[in-house]
């Protein structure tokens, strides 16, 4: 079995905010959307928003970088 890891790494809010328009994830509390608790979405400069154009009505909790994936990762 081939594993990958790579590290995520939250940034607690308030705090630092991600670049406007780039996809990170979202640790969010108290939004149907996330039933998961993280979920994929971006700041736009004004607020954040769900990856499918929804804006973030829960309390966002944190961010990080999205994860590189497995592209350019020799097997």
């Amino acid at each position: 079995m081939n594993i990958h890891t790579e590290l995520l790494t939250w940034h607690r809010l308030p705090g630092q905010m991600p670049d406007a328009d780039i996809s990170v994830l979202l640790s969010v509390e108290g939004d149907a959307e996330a039933e998961a608790g993280v979920w994929p979405g971006y700041y736009d400069g004004e607020g954040f928003v769900w990856a499918d154009g929804m804006r973030v009505s829960g309390a966002v909790l944190g961010w990080a970088d999205m994860p590189a994936g497995l592209v350019g990762v020799p097997l």
